[in-house]
């Protein structure tokens, strides 16, 4: 089992120890030399660290050498973090500077303290860089710009690929699932049957979303089963997807009762994807719970294993084959070629024989295409096809070679950032901003070359792990923005063989943590435990993958060295004082705190904190300053959180660093506090969705909103402008100040709730690149101007607009041109429309249908 190679530690480390901040530290402790040296080095070390990850499969002696620099950079990480983070107090809190602040509250002894721990540091590193100069190691500079070359162009395809040779079998399972086959039961099984990487899930879900399937049942349900699932998770997971909305936890008779009320009488089909050994035993309990469906209701199951789906009773399970030699090649071609590649007569003939050894199996063709796109040269697809792998795989009876052989050409920042998947149990959707977020946390998206937003780092690697298939099953919202995804059971399977156990692990059941885990996410944990906590003091990661806690944090709960740390769903009305002590987090998850009411002080020493995620926090409140002294903030999530409801705290605007806020609330000064104002907005470089709240609560429209500068933050993707109910903002100031809103043009979605004024702003019609836009309760208004030439537009919604008479049009408009990108319009609530208008002549009674023919 291979070591993970610490390239974001040291990435980390060499942007630390060259910081203007961090060097001004080393003269306060005398350790320039020290310091100087330390950068040198790390940066020598990384040089290598790519040749060593090659090697160290076939040389233990390398393997040993990754672990020990490994504990040695993780130490000195911490080390110069903690000194780092002082000097991040000091300086917030203005009580002087650095220097004197070690002149006067701190003896030399301190100093001497500090100081001789960075020199021993620089003694273990000595011994790491005597055993890398015996090692032979080649220096390689990490790049990832070729990874990155033209993804926007051919995402597209490999996000929304469609499926190669599957037609046949995709009408072959709709058949049998509509075909009554008048059994006296009720409920009877499909079964779809094939090894891993067949597409068994993917044929699933083609079926799934079949508009005659649709049709033909009332019901429609999907579970993925992980292989711990219980019975009781099982009828919960399957409401929720019947009922489209989580559902909270209860025992199992009630989940029952409600399942019941809710399928009685109705046809349904349910798909139970990726069924393991151990299943049948649960089906044969879960059965019963689904017999008050109607005659002609089915169970599609997917499985790898044909004993399974029999145990089940499923009577002729259908075997999946891999695709056909011409249909390999089809879809080999369509991943290894990009449209400026040429392919000549010798690179199509290799790439034949290339698909021929895929053997018909999806998975492995999509990651063959990917490797091969990277190939420029015919001796490359040459090497490919005469690689040893193949013969591993025919040996084993397994694909995982050719992954391995994929991973293996992955740049050192990907590799991390895949491994770093592994924390999560199998089947699990990854949200790709909490993903992300996570990645950042851990200085993955760090670079010293290209001073880039770790965020779009971040996208980058997103899209690069999606088109070379470590990541699939993309969901993207109504913007076309990803917004999840999955990975498959074979990848997750190579994630885990990658990475030694003590590096990345999800634990099942209540499995003790292995002691030096640096990244963990245990199923379930108690805090209260000393035994449950033992195997966390080194860890740099502890997520939660179930939705509840047993039991609450004590405030013996102090990992000092934690870089992210998930507290969703906890159940105390109050936070563990000792979170203030984790001066290294650098994420923090407090969602669905539905019980929290505060905050305690000390969390505003965490000023290293990039994410705080604080959304359906509905009891909490706290003073506002805590956050605005958490001067790294990237992302503050504040979506239904009290804490904010009569606006946002003074200071707002100095969080520089900010790049995304959900929320921003407009307060109303009282006698005891004053609230920040929408110019503080200015500064911030805000990205991807906001919203403002209680814009009828501004009262000085020019002093207030003026310096609000929208329209340059290119980043923002979604707004919503919200008034509040019973604004009694005139419609002068309203107009000036939905004018002082502009957006930048680069906005996909636009709402406007509420707005008291009369006529909209003229920028509206320069929002060019709208996909959806919004009109809702909005009672002054009698027209729209014409917005058939936002030519992006595809969903249009006008709800509750009353005085609503006429929606202008150009005369010129035509078939062509006239919302041409409309894919929905909903008009709710609008009595006095008549319809379109023309200079004056109204056109009545047209609908969207007749509007686009």
């Amino acid at each position: 089992m291979a070591e993970q190679v610490p390239y974001g530690v040291a990435t980390s480390l060499i942007n630390t120890l060259a910081s203007a901040a961090f060097r001004e530290v080393a003269s306060i402790y005398g350790v320039e030399t020290e310091i100087e040296w330390l950068k040198e080095t790390v940066k020598d070390i990384k040089a290598v660290l790519a040749d060593a990850d090659k090697k160290q499969h076939t040389a233990e002696l390398i393997q040993r050498w990754i672990t020990k620099l490994r504990q040695v950079l993780y130490e000195a990480d911490d080390l110069l973090d903690e000194i780092h983070t002082q000097h991040l107090l000091r300086e917030r809190d203005g009580k002087g500077k650095v220097r004197e602040f070690f002149s006067s509250s701190n003896p030399i002894a301190f100093r001497r303290k500090i100081a001789s721990r960075i020199r021993k540091i620089r003694g273990k590193f000595n011994g790491v860089v005597e055993t890398m100069s015996k090692l032979n190691l080649d220096r390689r500079d990490v790049e990832t710009k070729h990874e990155k070359k033209n993804w926007r162009e051919t995402s597209s395809f490999v996000l929304q690929e469609e499926m190669v040779g599957r037609e046949g079998n995709k009408k072959d399972i709709i058949d049998l699932l509509l075909n009554d086959d008048n059994s006296h039961q009720k409920v009877s099984l499909v079964a779809i049957v094939g090894i891993g990487g067949l597409g068994k899930t993917a044929l699933a879900q083609l079926v799934y979303n079949d508009t005659d399937v649709e049709r033909f049942f009332d019901k429609r349900m999907w579970v993925c089963v992980s292989e711990d699932s219980n019975v009781n998770a099982l009828v919960k997971q399957i409401l929720e997807s019947l009922l489209g909305k989580k559902q909270d936890d209860q025992s199992l008779e009630l989940l029952q009762n409600e399942l019941q009320q809710n399928l009685a009488g109705q046809k349904f089909v349910l798909v139970l994807d990726d069924i393991w050994d151990d299943f049948p035993v649960k089906w044969g309990e879960l059965r019963n719970f689904l017999a008050c469906g109607a005659k002609g209701s089915k169970i599609l199951l997917t499985t790898r294993n044909q004993a399974v789906a029999n145990k089940m009773g499923a009577k002729m399970p259908y075997l999946l084959k891999g695709l056909k030699n011409d249909q390999s090649w089809t879809l080999l071609k369509r991943l290894a070629f990009e449209e400026d590649k040429i392919m000549t007569e010798n690179l199509e003939s290799i790439g034949h024989k290339i698909a021929e050894k895929c053997k018909g199996v999806p998975l492995v063709i999509r990651v063959m295409g990917s490797l091969l796109r990277s190939k420029a040269q015919e001796s490359d697809w040459e090497a490919i096809l005469e690689g040893d792998f193949w013969k591993l795989c025919e040996d084993n009876n397994s694909i995982m070679p050719i992954l391995k052989l994929s991973y293996d050409s992955l740049a050192s920042e990907l590799k991390q950032c895949f491994a770093y998947c592994s924390s999560y149990p199998k089947d699990w959707v990854y949200e790709k901003d909490i993903l992300i977020d996570l990645w950042m946390a851990q200085g993955f998206l760090e670079s010293e070359v290209e001073k880039r937003c770790p965020e779009d780092v971040g996208e980058d690697y997103v899209h690069i792990l999606l088109m070379k298939s470590f990541l699939q099953d993309v969901v993207m919202d109504e913007l076309g923005e990803i917004t999840q995804f999955k990975m498959h059971d074979l990848m997750h399977d190579l994630s885990r063989s990658i990475i030694s156990s003590d590096h990345c692990l999800y634990v099942e059941g209540r499995q003790n943590v292995v002691r030096c885990t640096i990244h963990a996410s245990p199923k379930e944990y108690n805090f209260d435990s000393s035994q449950d906590l033992q195997g966390f003091g080194r860890s740099r990661t502890a997520l939660k993958t179930k939705r509840e806690y047993e039991k609450n944090p004590s405030n013996s709960f102090v990992f000092t060295r934690l870089r992210s740390l998930d507290l969703s769903h906890y159940r105390k009305s109050d936070l563990l004082e000792s979170i203030g002590k984790m001066s290294h987090l650098r994420y923090l998850n407090l969602s669905d705190c539905s019980q929290l009411t505060c905050l305690p002080e000390s969390i505003s020493n965490l000023v290293n904190l990039q994410t705080l995620r604080l959304q359906d926090c509905g009891n909490l409140e706290f003073s506002g300053d805590i956050i605005t002294k958490l001067i790294n903030l990237r992302r503050l999530d504040i979506g239904y959180c009290w804490a904010f409801e009569d606006g946002m705290p003074i200071g707002l605007g100095r969080m520089t660093t900010l790049q995304n806020l959900s929320h921003f609330i407009v307060g109303d000064d009282d006698e005891k506090r004053k609230k920040a104002k929408l110019n503080d907005l200015k500064e911030l470089n805000l990205r991807g969705r906001l919203t403002i709240e209680k814009l009828g609560l501004v009262r000085n429209v020019e002093e207030e909103s003026k310096g609000v500068n929208l329209r340059t933050k290119k980043n923002l993707i979604s707004l919503t402008l919200r008034w509040g109910q019973y604004s009694k903002m005139k419609d002068r100031d309203a107009t000036q100040l939905l004018e002082n809103l502009h957006p930048h043009r680069n906005l996909k979605a636009l709402t406007i709730e509420e707005y008291p004024g009369i006529c909209f702003s003229d920028w509206l019609l320069s929002c060019a690149n709208l996909v959806e836009l919004r009109f809702s309760d909005i009672y002054n208004c009698q027209y729209l101007a014409a917005l058939e030439g936002l030519g992006s537009l595809k969903s249009l919604h006008i709800f509750g607009m009353v005085k609503l008479e006429c929606i202008y049009y150009k005369e010129c408009s035509s078939s062509t041109n006239f919302f041409p990108s409309l894919e929905e319009l909903n008009i709710q609530r609008c009595g006095s429309l008549r319809g379109w208008d023309v200079h004056g002549s109204i056109t009545k009674g047209m609908d969207a249908k007749s509007l686009l023919s």
